[in-house]
């Protein structure tokens, strides 16, 4: 049994700082936050239904929920381990969301969210593509952008404690399409295409 020194951030300015033992438990030390902060954190959700909170192990694209009843030396935390504290199944609070448009274009998606058509495409995608795509507009040929709207298309837009994609023409997102204001959580990383057979976007997760 050795003492283990890890950190618990449980939003973007706010941590504590543990001295645990290596055998005890995740759900030990959710609890030691909880005395630590006062028990700041919400205890129901907006259906009145109790909250549980998990620590996640974070890299740049992964979120890992580590077992509440799983001893820390057991799940490899060693001194230094930093964690994350939030309610699982949603897009937590320290992950942004960023959109690839095409190779070597990626455009961060702002906190009051963002709004894609056709239009903002062809002002958003490098110069080489875009004379490209216009030119093929123009004169009638085949292009993925064809199937954009020219209208509002889709929109991704950060709702309390989740990003949503809403598509009001056809939107595929992991080969499950959405039309008419229909919409889904976004929890991870994925792939959008605008149309049937249409502009393909990648969304790719960030760490604030």
């Amino acid at each position: 049994m050795a003492d283990i020194r890890i950190e618990v951030y449980w939003s973007p300015d706010s941590k504590s700082a543990l001295t645990v033992k290596d055998t005890d438990t995740v759900d030990h030390v959710i609890e030691q936050v909880r005395v630590r902060t006062g028990d700041q954190f919400r205890k129901d959700d907006d259906d009145g239904h109790r909250i549980i909170y998990s620590l996640f192990r974070v890299d740049d694209q992964a979120d890992e929920a580590l077992d509440r009843d799983g001893i820390l030396h057991r799940i490899g935390l060693t001194d230094g381990a930093k964690l994350y504290l939030d309610r699982p199944g949603q897009m937590h609070w320290w992950r942004g969301i960023q959109v690839r448009l095409t190779d070597g274009c990626v455009v961060p998606v702002p906190n009051d969210g963002l709004r894609i058509n056709r239009g903002y495409l062809l002002h958003a995608l490098p110069f080489r593509v875009t004379i490209v795509e216009r030119f093929k507009l123009y004169i009638g040929r085949e292009t993925p952008l064809r199937s954009v709207s020219r209208r509002q298309h889709c929109e991704i837009v950060r709702q309390g404690d989740q990003w949503r994609l809403y598509a009001f023409s056809p939107t595929s997102i992991d080969g499950y399409f959405l039309n008419n204001g229909e919409s889904t959580p976004i929890t991870s990383p994925t792939c959008l295409v605008l149309g049937r057979e249409g502009w393909p976007i990648e969304i790719q997760l960030t760490r604030l």
